[in-house]
């Protein structure tokens, strides 16, 4: 009898672990899902209140399709330029466009030619123009406060979106990347180590045959593009990446950091102490903690914050990934 009794002890016991199990498993799979969804919606939800439009070019004879919606108001209103992922297109859903419509913005998702997976691509000049093309279409047909034209991306959008402030000519008023990619040649090694197919597409759209192409790849990069001072001092950009970034995701904290740099040396020539130190950059690697107090954002923790008129870091508590929320309000 007593035997019994023990069995069946031990038998709740191991149905409430399985239930405590089963419950925190669902309770994370929860949020999983939650995360996922907002930030890939489905395509009747992400682009409902959206007109789909053809916007023609002069840098080709085919039309650049983008979503766009223009506010009602008679007053004119901020811009944002929502720039689409490395693999991804116009029609991809997008965790800002809802947010937009929420906050009265003007809104267009351009295609500049599609994923990054052929010469066309990766920051060329077609991309560059048809960007441009697509920020005079919405000038054009909405009533824009042209001192309030915002360009985001996220990853390859935040590449892009780098690419963008480098090479136009138009006078944007601020940008953001999330966990953009800066130099093509590094992120080509470090796809491959991470098994991520984004390495076949630096060989196609740099043109590689049996090797990479580190001429072409360094022209296609933000980090070897000539820089303009004048349209530096003009513009804010603003740089954001998950601290996790390149252990749970594909683009290593680096490649924000080596462009914040990049800018940061041209901007403030003589005061050293604005640049992001090896020291800094191998505790944050090696630890991946905060270096100091810093205020949050969306309610995710800064690991660590450069802040400057014209130039911002911010590397946070996440992965690859964009704080949607943040980056509308932050240009409101």
């Amino acid at each position: 009898m007593k035997t019994k009794s023990i069995y069946i002890i031990v038998i709740g016991v191991l149905i409430s672990l399985l239930v405590f199990y089963d419950f925190n498993q669902a309770k994370y799979a929860k949020k999983a899902v939650l995360i996922t969804t907002r930030l890939v919606d489905p395509p009747n939800k992400w682009n409902r209140g959206f007109k789909k439009v053809k916007i023609k070019s002069r840098f080709t004879k085919h039309k650049q399709y983008a979503y766009f919606h223009k506010t009602l108001d008679k007053e004119a209103r901020p811009l944002v330029v929502s720039l689409h992922t490395w693999g991804g297109d116009y029609a991809q859903p997008d965790p800002l466009s809802q947010l937009c419509l929420e906050n009265n913005l003007n809104y267009i998702h351009p295609n500049f030619n599609g994923p990054n997976n052929n010469p066309n691509s990766c920051c060329s000049n077609l991309v560059i123009g048809q960007i441009d093309e697509a920020i005079n279409f919405a000038i054009q047909n909405s009533n824009v406060d042209i001192s309030n034209i915002h360009v985001i991306g996220l990853s390859g959008g935040g590449y892009t979106a780098m690419c963008h402030y480098l090479l136009s000519g138009y006078q944007v008023a601020s940008y953001q990347s999330w966990v953009g990619i800066s130099d093509l040649e590094s992120w080509y090694y470090q796809s491959i180590s991470k098994e991520s197919p984004s390495w076949k597409d630096i060989l196609a759209c740099t043109e590689s045959k049996d090797s990479l192409n580190i001429t072409e790849a360094q022209r296609r990069s933000p980090l070897h593009m000539p820089i303009s001072e004048e349209k530096l001092m003009a513009t804010e950009f603003n740089l954001y990446t998950g601290i996790h970034d390149g252990n749970q995701g594909n683009v290593p904290i680096t490649q924000s950091i080596n462009f914040y740099n990049k800018i940061v040396s041209k901007l403030y020539k003589d005061k050293p102490s604005k640049m992001v130190t090896i020291e800094e950059t191998l505790y944050l690697l090696e630890n991946r903690r905060a270096l100091d107090k810093y205020d949050s954002i969306s309610d995710r923790a800064v690991f660590f914050a450069k802040k400057n008129p014209n130039v911002n870091l911010f590397i946070f508590e996440g992965e690859h990934e964009i704080l949607p929320e943040h980056a509308i309000l932050s240009i409101l």
